[in-house]
Parts: C-alpha cells; sequence; structure tokens
C-alpha cells in the first residue's frame, strides 16, 4: 500500500487595498468596488477570512451557481477558512436580478 504525501496551499489570484471590515456596509462597499460582484451574470458566494484583529486574511469564491440560486456545502466554507487559519469569516453573495429582498 502506498501512501501520499499532500500540502494544501491558497494561491493568490490579486490583490485588493480596503478599509478595515467595521460594518456591513464597508462589505458592501468592497464587494461592488472592488470584486464587481454586482456584474456577475449568476449567484456567486464569497467568503471573507478574518484573523483575530477582524483584518482581511483573504477573500475566496466558495460557489458559483445559475442565474436564481447558487448551492454552497459548509465543508467548502470550513474548508477555505481553516486553510486560513481564519478566526472570523464573513460570507456573501448576489443577487443577479437585482433583487435586493433577502433569500428564504
Amino acid at each position: 500500500m502506498k501512501i501520499n504525501k499532500s500540502k494544501l496551499i491558497f494561491v493568490k489570484e490579486r490583490e485588493y487595498d480596503y478599509e478595515e471590515l467595521i460594518d456591513s456596509y464597508i462589505v458592501y462597499k468592497f464587494l461592488i468596488n472592488k470584486l464587481e460582484i454586482n456584474k456577475e451574470p449568476e449567484e456567486v458566494v464569497i467568503l471573507f477570512n478574518l484573523d483575530n484583529k477582524k483584518k482581511i486574511i483573504n477573500c475566496c469564491e466558495v460557489a458559483r451557481g445559475v442565474l436564481d440560486s447558487c448551492l454552497v456545502s459548509p465543508r467548502d466554507i470550513y474548508k477555505r477558512a481553516l486553510v486560513a487559519n481564519a478566526r472570523y469569516i464573513v460570507i456573501a453573495h448576489n443577487h443577479p436580478s437585482g433583487n435586493m429582498k433577502p433569500s428564504i
């Protein structure tokens, strides 16, 4: 029997300047102005991993769905948070329809 030795790493895709995450409005501005999530044609789930001081470690696209839905597993969120050594997380997603009413 053979055992494979593996390594799980993050690959940095892009870097952004941002304000400290002190409220949901700043997260909203980041999603619109930097990630341009409002221009996505399908639903996208974004995860922000934060350290002990609530500073962003990174942000990850967790899932990409279709026009009106997106399936995401808690496993996908936890995996990214654990690998980033996050203390806190913020999860956000868009509504490509433009409807700002929260999902059920």
